[in-house]
């Protein structure tokens, strides 16, 4: 029997110390060998079943993976003072979580305290006060985790359409990739990943997942580097195109970054104070809908492909 099979055999029956032994012998968070990146996320949900939140407060000062299924835990389970602690220590998804709990438990007053207390110039924990405060009887959002986010791609109808205005995603900072294009200007992609087999197979059904990126002038590292990676993009089948700051201004383009599936449901990602992505707001409001379409189209008519826009950028340095 192989380690895998021996893994699975120790969760079916609950021996925790067999099941986390094995996989974690076999886990490397970030791998380019999606196997391993794929036990590691394993390996935290282990983690989270076996509720051994020693050992996911251990990983969680380094490993984002184990930082977030730790809070959401956390969350789903009630420990609001838990949250606090780690809040207090810093860590903002932490606070993220714990306003969302004290909220959702009608404790609106404490959640104000909270934030005024742990974050007072945290603009996303303000942000998540004003989306539980009361609204009219027509709005239609939540706020969901990035997991449930990450299923919106496995379950669209035949389109997933993107506009990114952001200089900078903390995301890919973080990766090998992106410290690779900061020393060499080139990176070689993988394209065997899990994110890239998911969009690969939509594409291949006849699924139309496209996306518009502003960049400034002169464009950031960090917008330099996804032009560079839109040719993996390509590769996937999707349609990647950019616009430049000036027309999407003039153009009176929103600095939102959103995607939008089968143009009935609209993702708005939300960023906290240091560029990352902490979670997703689903809107599905008629007018709401209606609106994003109106910047999808424009913004798609002016866009260009990005074959087009690097060799405009090339011949113009």
């Amino acid at each position: 029997m192989e380690w895998r099979e021996q893994a699975q055999a120790a969760e079916q029956v609950s021996d925790w110390d067999t099941a986390i032994s094995l996989v974690s012998a076999h886990a490397e968070c970030y791998s380019i060998d999606c196997c391993a990146h794929g036990n590691h996320l394993w390996h935290m949900d282990l983690l989270v079943r076996a509720e051994r939140f020693d050992q996911l407060a251990e990983l969680a000062v380094t490993d984002v993976h184990a930082r977030r299924m730790l809070n959401r835990s956390l969350h789903e389970r009630e420990k609001g003072a838990a949250l606090r602690q780690r809040a207090e220590a810093g860590d903002r998804c932490a606070l993220y979580h714990l306003v969302r709990l004290l909220c959702a438990n009608g404790r609106l007053k404490d959640a104000r305290e909270t934030v005024k207390e742990i974050g007072p110039e945290d603009e996303h924990a303000h942000q998540l006060l004003a989306d539980r405060a009361p609204k009219g009887a027509t709005r239609q959002a939540r706020i969901i985790d990035l997991d449930e986010f990450e299923g919106l791609f496995r379950t669209f109808g035949h389109s997933a359409w993107r506009l990114e205005t952001r200089g900078r995603y903390a995301s890919d900072e973080a990766t090998d990739t992106y410290r690779q294009f900061v020393e060499t200007g080139r990176v070689e992609w993988d394209e065997s990943d899990p994110y890239c087999e998911l969009i690969r197979s939509r594409t291949a059904q006849g699924k139309r997942v496209e996306r518009v990126r502003i960049v400034d002038q002169p464009p950031t590292t960090g917008q330099l580097y996804l032009l560079n990676n839109a040719k993996r993009s390509s590769g996937l089948g999707e349609d990647v195109r950019n616009l430049q700051r000036a027309d999407a201004d003039r153009l009176q383009l929103p600095a939102e970054d959103f995607w939008l599936f089968d143009s009935r449901l609209a993702a708005r990602l939300r960023f906290d104070d240091g560029d990352h992505l902490v979670d997703v707001e689903l809107i599905t409001e008629p007018d709401e809908i209606v609106r994003y379409s109106v910047i999808r189209d424009a913004a798609w008519h002016h866009a260009v492909r990005h074959e087009e826009f690097a060799a405009k950028l090339s011949s113009s340095e």
